[in-house]
């Protein structure tokens, strides 16, 4: 939501220790657990306080991780609701179809988006560069160089703990089927992950409608996450951001699209909101950056 004119910014302050020691590395960049404090509208327009426990996910030194993250938001902006949240907008817990004809409440498949936050460039052309070398840099995932540039801060909902490999060899039947029921949702909505394994798996004790204190690990919930080489097929939402892609991911047409590709003309990613504190903020569930 673009903020009125004349209307006080909404300032949010993402908090995170340089030296945790659980900060997670993978191939491409880090992950870090961090408390997010913004402002949010509560009941009679007043403002209120709100804090949730993240994962903040930034690039490493290759300009595919530059990349990936930059795909990873872009998806994330475009997902409907209800792969992110127990209700849809109209207030109803999603239905899906269950193994023998049966339907029950859909959970969410991916975490809540929280926002993808820019670096503002001490000087006006560094983000343009950045953006020109994704272009005519690499086309494919054996092409990345390394490169020098202040990384995005992508922001999502904490949602436990990765599975292991060999904790889904012994997860439950009930549990993969659940697990197969999440990436039906996912595939439905348009989108194909291209990296399921255990590790961009998410559990916690479930099920989520109920207090955190009588929750259990017997009824987990599981979220996907790592979606840098996920691909939306005939995604229309919004319009102006249409994917076509074919399933081996060798072509793109598409009339916006972000600059992973050669056939790229212009990046998808909504205009900025506001501009605080050094950040600009694209999507997410906030209106203002830190």
């Amino acid at each position: 939501m673009l903020r009125k004119e004349g209307a006080e910014p909404r300032i949010a302050h993402l908090w995170w220790d340089l030296d945790d020691p659980d900060r997670m590395q993978g191939t491409h960049g880090y992950v870090r657990r961090a408390a997010f404090t913004r402002q949010e509208t509560v009941s009679g327009g007043q403002l209120a306080t709100a804090t949730e426990q993240v994962l903040a996910k930034h690039a490493g030194w290759s300009c595919e991780g530059h990349r990936m993250l930059q795909n990873e938001a872009m998806l994330y902006s475009m997902f409907p609701r209800e792969l992110m949240d127990t209700a849809s907008p109209g207030g109803h817990p999603p239905v899906v179809p269950k193994f023998y004809g049966f339907y029950v409440p859909g959970p969410p498949a991916v975490p809540k988006f929280y926002g993808y936050y820019l670096p503002v460039p001490g000087h006006p052309d560094i983000h343009r560069a950045m953006l020109l070398h994704n272009r005519r840099c690499a086309n494919s995932e054996e092409d990345a160089c390394d490169i020098w540039s202040p990384t995005p801060i992508l922001l999502v909902e904490e949602c436990g703990r990765a599975l292991g490999e060999a904790e889904c060899a012994r997860t439950s039947l009930e549990h993969q089927r659940q697990c197969a029921s999440m990436l039906k949702r996912f595939h439905r909505a348009g989108c194909f992950h291209q990296t399921i394994y255990g590790r961009n798996i998410l559990v916690q004790p479930g099920p989520l409608d109920l207090p955190p204190e009588k929750r259990s690990a017997t009824t987990p919930s599981f979220r996907m996450i790592d979606l840098g080489r996920t691909v939306a097929v005939d995604v229309a939402r919004p319009a102006d951001a249409k994917m076509v892609q074919d399933w081996s991911g060798r072509s793109l047409h598409s009339c916006r699209t972000c600059g992973r590709h050669r056939e790229a003309t212009s990046c998808t990613l909504p205009q900025p909101i506001v501009l605080v504190g050094g950040l600009r903020r694209f999507g997410g569930v906030t209106s203002t950056t830190a």
